[in-house]
């Protein structure tokens, strides 16, 4: 391809983009799931505030930046870059609540000298795990299990994109379109990770915040985990 032809070669790829979201526009249902999905990103600053004065709070800065990356994507038809970077804002965010009770390994991911570690997560003793709940918010402690199944769950599915697995292939094909299947299908993996952040994020530091702190983040509670005793404890 002449180096003369790659603007135009480009400009009819931006134009595929914005006629994949403009089919996303005329679809209400998906529509409102792209509106919700786009509604958590409101939480994440909210979040930050909350935990600012410690040190791995810039990480839910960066995993809010790359969950804005996927919601482009997603809404754009390029399929497989939205969720391999859902899967990246679950690794930074989770990250973030593993660190901070073991300070040392944020220094060593800050400082390039370790990697980010699902498995560390989501591990028997990780962030999910009755003991890692019971030293944080005891009333919360025998919940864990149940967001541990769902963030492992909609981790590996985001895995099979991310790694090429053959069915990624057929579901994303090799048209680049608007494909109602694969777009709902991401939205369930947002949802999922919203609701493990929320509970994992109360689960660590909900009941060290003060007054302030915690009245501007209850409504995230409450949304998303207002169902659970130890949550509605809060209110009282």
């Amino acid at each position: 391809m002449s180096s003369l032809n790659l603007p135009t070669y480009y400009q009819s790829l931006n134009d595929n983009a914005a006629a994949i979201l403009g089919a996303l526009a005329k679809d209400q249902e998906s529509l409102a799931r792209q509106i919700a999905s786009h509604n958590f990103l409101a939480d994440f600053p909210a979040l930050v505030s909350a935990i600012r004065s410690r040190p791995e709070s810039n990480m839910l800065s960066l995993a809010e930046k790359e969950y804005q990356y996927a919601l482009y994507a997603i809404a754009t038809g390029s399929y497989r870059h939205a969720f391999a970077s859902l899967r990246l804002a679950m690794e930074l965010a989770l990250s973030s609540i593993l660190f901070s009770a073991h300070e040392i390994r944020y220094h060593q991911w800050s400082a390039g000298d370790a990697d980010i570690n699902w498995n560390s997560i989501v591990e028997d003793e990780g962030i999910f795990s009755k003991n890692f709940i019971k030293a944080f918010f005891p009333d919360l402690a025998d919940q864990g299990t149940q967001y541990r199944a769902i963030a492992k769950a909609a981790y590996r599915e985001c895995s099979q994109y991310v790694h090429g697995n053959m069915k990624t292939h057929s579901d994303v094909g090799l048209e680049v379109r608007f494909r109602k299947e694969v777009f709902m299908a991401w939205h369930d993996l947002a949802e999922t990770f919203h609701l493990c952040l929320v509970f994992a994020f109360a689960a660590r530091f909900a009941l060290g915040l003060d007054k302030s702190q915690l009245s501007d983040i209850r409504h995230i509670l409450t949304e998303n985990i207002g169902q659970l005793t130890g949550i509605q404890s809060l209110n009282t």
